[in-house]
């Protein structure tokens, strides 16, 4: 799939798709646009091609989505699908662009907010990793390996702003050697990890398709 390229969905696809996952027709724990980013991207840089039958029911948390007709659902997917092709090829590309729409709010603080972009996509690129555990636990089984050490790394600055409540369990348990000895506020820790969170989404990326290459040519 390398070298094809999607363009972005329209700013009305976008609206169209927001609106009808924020619809009160939908199962009360629908994703949202940028949670339902996050999984995607997750999904897209898994070391094998994940079927869409399978990830899918995720948006819904495996509920009826209540379709108003044949229509409606097959716009709607169609939408999904385009999206999911967009994101699969910044994965190929290891891009460091952020998520469509996705951006930091000017307050770093207001990142950690359920409603901020950021804090959206983190959690639906949480639900994803963690859906394909698994997987990720089969190929990088080695805790003391350079690979894991950089997936760890990418991992706690892209679930980072997903709750305040982690992100702090995430600065206190920080390794004092990554720290100066005068341990720095919170507030700039927060800074750090919002200005290395793109770079953290093209290694993330890195890590699961050079595991793909890899399993392909040894297959």
């Amino acid at each position: 799939m390398a070298g094809r390229h999607h363009k972005k969905l329209s700013a009305r696809e976008v609206k169209a798709l927001s609106a009808f996952l924020n619809h009160s027709d939908r199962p009360e724990d629908t994703l949202s646009f940028h949670e339902l980013q996050g999984v995607l991207f997750a999904v897209c840089c898994a070391m094998e091609l994940i079927p869409p039958s399978e990830w899918l029911p995720l948006i819904s948390n495996e509920k009826d989505m209540s379709y108003a007709d044949l229509d409606e659902a097959q716009h709607i997917l169609g939408l999904v699908m385009n999206l999911y092709n967009q994101i699969n090829t910044a994965v190929i590309e290891r891009s460091d662009t952020m998520p469509q729409n996705c951006v930091f709010l000017a307050d770093t603080e207001a990142n950690f907010d359920d409603q901020a972009p950021v804090s959206q996509w983190s959690r639906g690129f949480i639900l994803g990793h963690n859906w394909l555990g698994d997987l990720w636990n089969d190929c990088v089984p080695d805790e003391e390996s350079e690979m894991s050490a950089e997936l760890g790394a990418c991992m706690m600055t892209l679930s980072f702003f997903c709750s305040r409540s982690i992100s702090e369990a995430f600065y206190f348990e920080a390794d004092d050697n990554e720290r100066p000895m005068e341990q720095e506020p919170f507030e700039k820790f927060a800074h750090t990890v919002r200005e290395i969170f793109p770079s953290a989404l093209a290694s993330y990326a890195n890590i699961g398709r050079t595991i793909d290459e890899v399993l392909t040519r040894e297959r």
